[in-house]
């Protein structure tokens, strides 16, 4: 049965407490006992910011936006969205709550560096402290807006590896030669047109619709069929100081029979002031293909925000193993979601977080959909180990 098709997602305010409940009996009583007196009925008062509160888990079962529009127009229909609604509080019950209130997003900026494209560029200091020194298979490194490095063993791009900024992957037209973009193979572009978005949506809330509305650079990463890359891609993600505002956009395709390792890295230097981090990142594992994934996040010291979405959907004898290891950040919030898109595909999931003395809140959310009736989807229960909650402040 094919993926329901996305629809706009409304707000769902939290189920009525004790005390919502005797106001909303009050205002039923004292609306009839007006109109039986010819009086009109009394106004009640609403607590400030209620209509922003929403379900904390809406997971991404059906089709994503990726509905045959171009990228142009997910852009153009995403920037509708986040013109329209606030930033969210997600809330799920009591006093467990991740809000942004204390997020100045106008403040925030999309700062972008001359790099000349795809050309090699000079490593921030961040980068060259935290990641290892190994052999790799490829790497991408983008710098707040921009893609500052890219380097792909030419041995797998002889064999029609693809890596590059998801920008590259996605022009369209004659382009001349030298410029970015136009030494994309055309079967790499027509593989990243297919499967931007198919997934992924934007009208959950203001941020995932920032990140669709104004993404920059991005990396995409292509492994043909029967392509089997043993040494790891490497994919990072740096903030260089507080202002910024970066919307990391990350395509990953194994075709058929595929064998990749995906690592990413969300760095950030120490810095005072604030900065946001609101990612994107999709993975498709055809028929028969493998994938080792992992993430680590170390936002540092500063007062970073990190709203973030990640899905994986794995497809008939594929395999995901998946690690995420989320090490801080001031507020963290991140979405992850697994889908077997055949009852055939196989996964491991294992998560740990461990917040920076300074993190208010860090939260990261698991689910797993697999198909079956009547829906085509169903939501697994989150294993213990694949939840981590923290609180503390410094």
């Amino acid at each position: 049965m094919p993926p329901a098709p996305s629809r706009p997602v409304t707000p769902v305010p939290e189920a009525p407490t004790r005390g919502n409940a005797s106001v909303s009996m009050s205002e039923t009583n004292g609306a009839a006992n007006g109109a039986a007196n010819g009086a009109a009925p009394s106004a009640v008062q609403v607590k400030p910011g209620r209509h922003r509160e929403a379900t904390l888990y809406h997971a991404l079962h059906g089709a994503g936006a990726g509905d045959g529009r171009s990228p142009l127009q997910l852009r153009e229909a995403a920037l509708r969205v986040y013109e329209m609604v606030e930033l969210p509080v997600w809330r799920r019950s009591g006093f467990w709550s991740t809000s942004l209130q204390e997020l100045d997003l106008d403040a925030l900026e999309v700062r972008l560096h001359e790099t000349g494209g795809d050309a090699p560029g000079s490593l921030p200091a961040v980068v060259e402290r935290t990641l290892p020194e190994r052999a790799r298979a490829g790497r991408i490194v983008q710098l707040d807006g921009s893609v500052v490095q890219v380097e792909l063993d030419p041995a797998l791009a002889e064999r029609g590896v693809v890596l590059c900024s998801l920008e590259s992957a996605l022009r369209v037209g004659d382009l001349p030669a030298g410029a970015l973009g136009a030494d994309v193979p055309a079967h790499a572009r027509e593989q990243a047109h297919a499967h931007y978005s198919r997934r992924l949506t934007y009208d959950r809330h203001k941020l995932e619709a920032a990140n669709a509305a104004f993404w920059t650079g991005g990396a995409f990463l292509y492994v043909p069929p029967g392509v089997a890359v043993e040494d790891p891609f490497e994919i990072v993600y740096a903030i260089g100081g507080a202002g910024v505002a970066q919307y990391g956009r990350t395509l990953v395709i194994g075709d058929t029979s595929s064998e990749l390792r995906v690592h990413e890295y969300d760095l950030a230097e120490d810095f005072d002031g604030q900065a946001l981090h609101a990612g994107a990142f999709e993975l498709y594992l055809h028929d028969g293909a493998r994938c080792r994934l992992a993430q680590l996040q170390d936002w540092g010291s500063g007062e970073v925000f990190d709203v973030s979405t990640r899905f994986v959907g794995v497809g008939r004898d594929a395999y995901c193993h998946w690690l995420p290891s989320l090490l801080g950040g001031h507020l963290v919030r991140q979405h992850l979601e697994l889908a077997c898109q055949s009852p055939a595909g196989t996964w491991r999931f294992a998560a740990c977080s461990s917040p920076s003395p300074m993190s208010i809140w860090t939260r990261s959310r698991w689910t797993c959909t697999r198909p079956g009736p009547p829906a085509g989807t169903c939501t697994g229960a989150e294993p213990p180990r694949a939840r981590a909650e923290r609180r503390s402040r410094g």
